[in-house]
């Protein structure tokens, strides 16, 4: 006589180790390559310096479609870069992800998985997400603290 089946966790929970796998997963990827974390604190650092001289050589002039920002041409600008940012998150996350499984040959290891395919798919770009988020907060913090925003 077999032994019955464990039972089958709560979809939240779940559904959270599924996405802990896939943060350990690109968390593993991440600390082989320290190049690219530098390049991306050294985009990060010309980013800021980008948006600040462009402000500044923007809000040079009177701008009445300003004044919903205070006049502040910095503030417009940090607000549509972090909009677009997570929009390009949202819109390419999820390709992304099953292109790159696709590539390396992990997609059908990753649906094999005991956890249902949507919930897969669905982990996936939440690590994006989290990241955009961060980066996002970093900006802000970058613009509140730094120049005064």
């Amino acid at each position: 006589m077999r032994a019955p089946a464990p039972p089958l966790p709560s979809l939240p929970v779940w559904f959270c180790r599924t996405f802990v796998g896939f943060v350990r997963r690109e968390l593993a990827s991440m600390s082989g390559y320290r190049a690219a974390f530098v390049t991306r604190v050294a985009g990060f650092v010309m980013t800021v310096l980008g948006m600040l001289f462009f402000a500044r050589f923007v809000g040079a002039a009177a701008n009445p479609h300003m004044a919903a920002y205070g006049g502040n041409y910095l503030g417009f600008l940090a607000i549509g870069y972090l909009a677009t940012e997570l929009q390009q998150v949202g819109i390419q996350g999820l390709a992304r992800r099953v292109r790159t499984s696709q590539i390396m040959g992990t997609l059908e290891a990753e649906l094999a998985t005991p956890a249902p395919a949507w919930m897969v798919l669905a982990a996936a770009p939440l690590y994006e997400f989290g990241t955009a988020g961060l980066r996002s907060a970093a900006y802000l913090w970058a613009a509140t603290e730094v120049v005064g925003l």
